[in-house]
């Protein structure tokens, strides 16, 4: 390797876009907000806070990696051919690794995860020509790996020539015998060999020098020292201003090396003037890596030419099998919130975790050949879900549908994803499905089991959340030198992820306490999902369960001619009451209300 250039220029580090899939956990975010305001949740609020509060983090916890990184050195070989496989070392500086990028002249030449210290990328030499800079442009998420930042930096380095590949016509030259070029004079024909000994094989020689009899009677390699009756040198021509320098530099390749494999001294003559001994392959390619430079353009499509989803900030789009099955757990607790209320049972629940297991198997082991089979795989499970869930003689309005058609579609929708996720923006999608169906069953359950169903879903959503971009923060094997770290550096990082938790959550309490809580026109929650409604008897009456007098005296009858069946009534605004009636209050919850406001709640006076 060559001496070690510096860093010419730095930019400030800029926001390169979202990590494949976010879009998506923003739409669930707004999903959340429609579901707060029509329910008047304070669960949901809580968790958009928990999703507000999480972005913000990912958004400065890429900046500040980025930023506290550089590269400072790049190295590479000298000399090389266009697209040949190179090593490139990078020796950047951090606390973090870092995903960088080596450009030369438009083209990315190495990409790679780099560690602080010294880093190896495989790559390829750029297009043919000197070239004495690299455009280094190093990126990270951060450790939530939502928002992605960049920066970028111009490095010096060691001057890499690099030649075309030999083209398949070569250039137009002439044979020429003598060494003094006073007295050069073309001829079509080489001179001629006469053997003038043999000796046994020496580094350096032809496969053209062997004395093949000899060789055969004494069971080694023989060779021929040859004798010339002039020294032949071919003059190779070059033409400057044909179009193309790359096809012309290409063709005077291929002419001076079978002038050297000919064993003939090679020289190049430019536009009939002069001339250019070219000793050694090596002269060779670095004369057609020089010859007449070519005006770098740039080659990268405009942004309304590109197409959707092209040229994600997210280097890396694979997702590993442990990912995967942390994504399929995070979907159980809120399948569970959603459909425990609904009055399912195990059976019920096992269909469902079980479509959820078999889309993480099927979405490991198929391939790409074989979408179309996983797709239809998918739709079979959903049906069978679907079928399993939906009771369509339910329903007959608008609230039945919200308790035997919505939820039921919801889930089915969710379990046909899972059959998709195989990268991680389709990890992502499915996070956002997981998070929805949250929402949804935080902003229409009211019972006492809430929190405690929530705190599981949320801590599954973030350990899977985690698991997607786990691979971007785990040490690579590619690095060969790694700078050491202080005792109080490693003290540091270990306790910045608590104190970052612990930020977090008063960041969240602080959000709570400032915004106000929706007051939920809409009636979506479980209490209103009753099977039927029943009047009662009288405004101011005592009724038993079964609807007739708690005093005695003939059932009342509606305004319909109906029997009232109703149960409950409203006593406590009826113009007498006998206080004769007594009976003990017990602590069993009778009733639970969601209301944007406290208030007395009066059952009977």
């Amino acid at each position: 390797m060559p001496p070690e250039a510096t860093t010419r220029r730095s930019g400030p580090a800029r926001p390169a876009g979202l990590a494949r899939g976010v879009t998506s956990l923003g739409m669930a975010w707004l999903i959340a907000a429609a579901i707060s305001l029509l329910t008047g949740a304070a669960a949901v609020i809580m968790m958009m806070a928990v999703g507000l509060v999480a972005f913000l983090a990912a958004l400065a916890s890429g900046r500040r990696v980025v930023a506290r990184s550089n590269v400072v050195a790049v190295t590479s070989a000298e000399l090389a051919e266009e697209g040949e496989t190179i090593s490139w070392q990078v020796r950047a500086t951090g606390a973090q690794r870092v995903h960088v990028q080596l450009k030369v002249a438009d083209t990315v030449v190495a990409a790679g995860w780099v560690e602080p210290g010294s880093t190896v990328l495989t790559g390829t030499a750029p297009s043919r020509g000197i070239h004495r800079a690299v455009v280094a442009e190093w990126s990270s998420a951060g450790r939530l790996g939502l928002v992605w930042w960049r920066k970028r930096a111009t490095v010096a380095i060691t001057p890499l020539a690099v030649a075309p590949r030999p083209a398949d016509k070569a250039a137009p030259l002439a044979r020429l015998h003598s060494d003094r070029p006073e007295q050069l004079r073309a001829s079509a024909a080489p001179g001629r060999d006469e053997v003038d000994g043999v000796r046994t094989w020496r580094e350096g020689d032809e496969v053209s020098a062997v004395h093949w009899p000899a060789t055969l009677r004494a069971g080694e390699f023989v060779m021929r020292q040859r004798r010339r009756d002039i020294d032949e040198r071919w003059l190779v021509q070059a033409t400057t201003g044909t179009g193309d320098s790359r096809a012309e530099a290409a063709r005077v390749r291929t002419a001076a090396e079978q002038g050297l494999a000919a064993g003939a001294r090679v020289a190049v003559q430019v536009n009939g003037s002069g001339h250019t001994d070219l000793s050694d392959r090596r002269a060779v390619l670095q004369w057609t890596a020089a010859f007449e430079p070519e005006r770098a353009s740039r080659t990268g499509l405009r942004w309304w030419h590109r197409q959707i989803g092209e040229g994600s900030a997210e280097p890396d789009a694979a997702l590993t099998p442990r990912a995967r099955w942390m994504v399929a757990a995070a979907a159980l607790p809120p399948l569970v919130m959603l459909l425990q209320p609904l009055d399912y049972g195990v059976l019920e629940l096992a269909v469902v975790f079980a479509g959820v297991a078999a889309g993480a198997v099927v979405s490991l082991r198929s391939t790409g050949d074989r979408r179309v089979f996983r797709q239809l795989l998918g739709l079979m499970v959903g049906l069978l879900v679907a079928v399993s869930l939906i009771d369509f003689g339910a329903i007959n309005s608008v609230v039945t549908s919200l308790r035997y058609l919505l939820p039921q579609v919801l889930v089915t929708l969710v379990i046909m994803q899972g059959f998709e996720c195989n990268d991680r923006r389709s990890a992502r999608v499915s996070l956002a499905c997981s998070a929805m169906l949250t929402a949804y069953a935080s902003g229409i359950r009211v019972d006492g089991t809430l929190a405690g169903w929530l705190g599981v879903a949320l801590v599954g959503l973030a350990v899977a959340t985690q698991a997607v971009t786990s691979p971007d923060r785990q040490t690579s094997a590619v690095a060969t030198v790694v700078v050491p770290v202080r005792l109080r550096t490693r003290v540091r990082r270990a306790v910045r992820p608590s104190l970052s938790l612990v930020g977090g959550a008063l960041a969240v309490l602080v959000l709570l306490a400032a915004v106000p809580i929706p007051e939920g026109p809409a009636q979506l929650t479980l209490p209103s999902w009753l099977d039927e409604y029943r009047g009662t008897p009288e405004d101011g009456a005592l009724v038993a369960a079964d609807g007739s007098p708690l005093l005695g005296g003939s059932v009342s009858r509606d305004r319909n001619g109906a029997d009232g069946t109703g149960i409950g009534g409203y006593p406590g605004f009826s113009p007498t009451m006998d206080i004769s009636l007594r009976g003990d209050l017990g602590d069993a919850v009778v009733l639970r209300v969601r209301s944007p406001y406290q208030d007395f709640w009066r059952g009977q006076t």
